[in-house]
Formats: structure tokens, C-alpha cells, sequence
């Protein structure tokens, strides 16, 4: 999901005042190919009001997003491409819509990487994360001091990419 899901930022996307609050996150990643569950955990995060998604630090893989957010859904498309080895090419793509009702949503997000040029024995990999989230709080206390996550919501989501 836009807001609570993992996915790569949005730069300069404000998040709707209606996502504001205290998340309860379950998230359960599948092969696309076997749908066979590679992760799942379930996580708290806290959405504070103003908070804008920035793209993270950059990294060895330069991603481009667009997306769109308002009271009650979401969609972002993501992606990017990084030389592997001399003439091997990796193509990340990153699609993902979700939905809020009231207190809870539910997100479905892909993240697909292919390999273009001389790439031996590198295969192609396809993930599909789901996550349904219910908010336990519309307060989401004070945000400036104490986050209920260790790191910064940007951090966290650039560590799913």
C-alpha cells in the first residue's frame, strides 16, 4: 500500500490526511510463477499528518515512480534498470493499487526483475506482496519525537525493493 505496505517512495506524494494514525500491517510475499509464500510478518507503523513519501537515498538501481493517492485508494508504478556485469542488465518493475475502508485496507503489489543482454544463469524473478492493515489508532501520538518504528517509514519501504 501506498501508505502502509512496502513499496518503493513516491517522490513529493502527500499522504491523505485520512491514512493518519497507528497501523497494523500483515504482509505476505508469494512467488508469482508458484504462489508458493516466500515471507510474512505482521508490523505496526504510524502515519503522521504532512507526511510526504521522498524517493530514498540513492542507491546502485535508480528508480522513477509515479503514482496517485486520495481518501480511500492508491496505484504506484515503479521502475528502473542497473548493469549487473558489462552487457547484463537488470529491468525492475514495481506495480501496486490498494484500497482503505474506514479502518482497514487491503494492498496487492507486483515487483518483477528481468534480465536483459548477456546474462548467463541469472534467472528472472517475479514476487506479489499482499497486505491487509487495520488501524488501531487515529491518534498517531507525537510524531516529531518518538515513531513507533525504529527507522524513518521511507527507510523501512526502500528495504522491499
Amino acid at each position: 500500500m501506498l501508505v502502509l505496505a512496502a513499496v518503493p517512495a513516491i517522490a513529493d506524494l502527500e499522504i491523505p490526511e485520512e491514512w493518519v494514525g497507528i497501523w497494523e500491517m500483515t504482509t505476505a510475499v508469494y512467488n508469482c510463477e508458484t504462489n508458493v509464500l516466500d515471507f510474512s510478518a505482521t508490523n505496526i507503523d504510524t502515519i503522521c499528518p504532512g507526511f510526504v513519501l521522498e524517493d530514498p537515498e540513492p542507491g546502485e538501481v535508480t528508480i522513477e515512480c509515479t503514482g496517485s493517492a486520495d481518501a480511500n485508494s492508491f496505484t504506484t508504478h515503479c521502475e528502473g534498470t542497473l548493469m549487473v556485469i558489462p552487457g547484463c542488465f537488470m529491468n525492475y518493475v514495481y506495480d501496486s493499487t490498494g484500497t482503505r475502508n474506514n479502518n482497514s485496507f487491503t494492498q496487492v503489489g507486483t515487483s518483477t526483475i528481468t534480465y536483459t543482454g548477456d546474462c548467463p544463469f541469472i534467472p528472472d524473478t517475479c514476487q506479489r506482496t499482499e497486505v491487509t492493515g487495520t488501524r488501531t489508532s487515529s491518534d498517531p501520538g507525537p510524531c516529531e519525537i518518538t515513531p513507533v518504528e525504529s527507522r524513518p517509514w521511507a527507510s523501512v519501504k526502500s528495504l522491499y525493493r
